[in-house]
């Protein structure tokens, strides 16, 4: 071997560019290093005051009143009521927009109470039922230009006022 002869393992060795040459992809792989272990002790006493406040307000809420006790109460807002209507209203089942349920059986049952609220209200009250039968459509951008389309949906609306008229809406 002479000394110009290079060994086959020097031949094949991959030779560096003395050019370094720059590419953004490099930054991308870049590995971060862990947060410190401060930031998850700051995020459990965060979750831990959240959890807290939400408790504390939670204990400060009134007690619900029952049917029982309305003669005590009258101008109050009676709990177990409106927990008997809302149950009632999900003893139907899933209530998918144009579904039966939905469409017939949960709007009767609306038109219902609401009137039996009519009937029970004092005669200062003036309530007005009002069923709206819509069709319409809309856009939905974020799933690729789709477009939602409702047709003879209904929407139960309620107005509650007095005979008194007044200018401003409360």
């Amino acid at each position: 071997m002479s000394g110009n002869e290079q060994t086959l393992r020097q031949r094949f060795k991959a030779r560096k560019s003395a050019v370094i040459i720059y590419n953004k992809s490099d930054e991308k792989t870049k590995i971060s290093l862990p947060l410190p272990a401060n930031y998850l002790l700051a995020v459990l006493g965060l979750i831990l005051i959240v959890f807290t406040a939400v408790i504390v307000i939670e204990k400060q809420l009134p007690p619900g009143l029952k049917i029982a006790e309305e003669h005590r109460y009258p101008d109050r807002f009676i709990a177990e009521r409106a927990y008997n209507h809302l149950r009632n209203l999900t003893s139907l089942g899933p209530r998918i927009a144009g579904s039966h349920v939905n469409e017939v059986l949960a709007v009767n049952l609306l038109k219902k109470e609401i009137d039996e609220i009519i009937n029970n209200a004092k005669k200062k009250h003036v309530i007005q039922l009002d069923i709206q039968r819509v069709s319409g459509s809309f856009a939905l951008k974020f799933l690729d230009g789709m477009t939602n389309v409702y047709s003879g949906l209904q929407n139960v609306v309620v107005r509650v006022g007095s005979h008194a008229n007044s200018p401003h809406s409360l």
